[in-house]
C-alpha cells in the first residue's frame, strides 16, 4: 500500500483544489453568458411583438388621434383611442417596472413615441386620475416617460424626435 508523506500530500490537495476552484470560475463565466444570451433573445422577441402591435392599423389610427389632441381633452368619440394608446404604453412602462426589459431598449424603440404620447395625452390621463378607482391611472407610462427624459438629460439626443409615429421612426432611423 502507497501512502503519501504530509510534505507531498498538501502541494496535491493545494494545486486539486486550485484547479477546481479556475475550472468553477470557469463555469460560471460561462453559464452567466449564455443566461445573457437567452435575456437578449427574450428581449429581442418581446421587441418584435411589441413593434407588431404598434404598427397595427388599429394603434396606428389610435396614435393619429392621440397626436392631434396637442394636449388638449379628446371628445368623447375619441377617448376609445387615448384608452388603447395609454393602455399600450402602460404596459411598456410595467415591463420596465417589473425589470422584464431595460428602459435603454425600449428608449431606443419607442423613445420619443412615449415621451410625446405622453405630452399629448396628459389632459386625458390627468382627468382619468380624479376618478376615485383610477387615481394610479398611467402611471408606468409617466414613470417609463420620466426615466426616458432623465436619460436625454443624461444623453442629450436620446427620446428627442420631432413628430415621431411609429412609421416615422422606422423611416428615420432605416440602415441606409
Amino acid at each position: 500500500m502507497l501512502t503519501m508523506q504530509p510534505a507531498t500530500y498538501y502541494p496535491f490537495a493545494l494545486s486539486a483544489s486550485a484547479t477546481a476552484l479556475v475550472l468553477s470560475v470557469i463555469t460560471i463565466v460561462f453559464v452567466r453568458r449564455q443566461l445573457r444570451t437567452v435575456l437578449r433573445n427574450r428581449e429581442a422577441d418581446l421587441l418584435v411583438k411589441l413593434y407588431q402591435s404598434s404598427s397595427t392599423s388599429e394603434m396606428e389610427q389610435a396614435l393619429s388621434v392621440v397626436w392631434s389632441l396637442d394636449g388638449k381633452m379628446p371628445p368623447d368619440s375619441q377617448r376609445t383611442s387615448c384608452e388603447r394608446a395609454c393602455v399600450f404604453f402602460e404596459l411598456l412602462g410595467t415591463l420596465v417596472e417589473c425589470r422584464y426589459t431595460g428602459t435603454e431598449v425600449i428608449t431606443r424603440f419607442f423613445g420619443s413615441l412615449i415621451t410625446g404620447s405622453y405630452e399629448h395625452l396628459r389632459a386625458y390621463i390627468d382627468d382619468q386620475r380624479k376618478r376615485p378607482y383610477d387615481r394610479n391611472f398611467a402611471l408606468n407610462f409617466e414613470r417609463l416617460k420620466n426615466r426616458i427624459m432623465n436619460a436625454a438629460e443624461v444623453s442629450p439626443g436620446i427620446g428627442q424626435h420631432p413628430a415621431a409615429t411609429p412609421s416615422r421612426i422606422l423611416k428615420d432611423t432605416d440602415v441606409r
